[in-house]
């Protein structure tokens, strides 16, 4: 559950970063309603935002990367055991083996994922930009790259 849960915050920072939110206007809004969550308002994923957590000392880990894709490989062995459906469960376990084996987040702190999806951003962004630079006029291509970056 955590790792899904982290993802999705993870993913909501991004998306704000998108739209040019500011991050911590969208925590102020996401951790006082429907976005409440124990990954959001405990162990905020983006450094400097909410109470102090590893993003704030470099994603120094409290519980790692390894072995959140350590346990979320054993909810797919469990799932698989009992022809269980966890298409969620199933996501974050691709997710984080991604992040831990290809994308240096090995021995960072599993919160560390949210810079999978700012790189994301930057890479559909770049697309974008070469196939048809007047495409992110409308965008404001150059905001949105430099605060991410």
């Amino acid at each position: 559950i955590l790792g899904a849960t982290m993802i999705a915050t993870c993913e909501s920072f991004a998306l704000a970063d998108k739209l040019g939110l500011d991050r911590k206007a969208m925590f102020e809004v996401v951790s006082t309603s429907s976005g409440y969550s124990w990954s959001m308002n405990a162990y905020c994923p983006a450094p400097g935002i909410g109470p102090k957590a590893p993003s704030d000392n470099d994603y120094i880990p409290g519980f790692s990367s390894d072995l959140m894709l350590k346990d979320l490989k054993l909810s797919q062995n469990a799932a698989f055991e009992t022809k269980s459906a966890t298409p969620m469960g199933n996501l974050a376990m691709k997710l984080y083996k991604d992040f831990v084996e290809t994308n240096n987040g090995s021995g960072l702190d599993f919160s560390a994922i949210l810079k999978t999806f700012e790189v994301w951003i930057i890479i559909v962004l770049l697309i974008l930009y070469f196939i048809d630079p007047l495409i992110l006029k409308e965008y404001d291509f150059e905001i949105t790259y430099k605060r991410v970056i």
